[in-house]
């Protein structure tokens, strides 16, 4: 079978942990073996930022979903 595994980090929040960003919250929007394109939520825009630098922000993982009406 040839599935493509779904990365930890993708649809996820995360929180920059280190680099300019250091501090800011925001969605991941794509990866790679590198870096995730982030979309910060302060600035509506999305970077570029070493996958090394950011970290599950684990205080929003367990809001329910908008799309769900939940």
């Amino acid at each position: 079978m040839n599935r493509i595994s779904k990365d930890e980090y993708q649809d996820k929040i995360v929180l920059v942990t280190g680099g300019e960003w250091k501090g800011y919250r925001g969605r991941v929007v794509t990866t790679d073996n590198k870096s995730v394109i982030v979309e910060l939520t302060s600035r509506s825009r999305k970077y570029a930022i070493d996958r090394n630098l950011v970290t599950l922000d684990l205080t929003y993982q367990n809001l329910p979903d908008q799309n769900q009406g939940g």
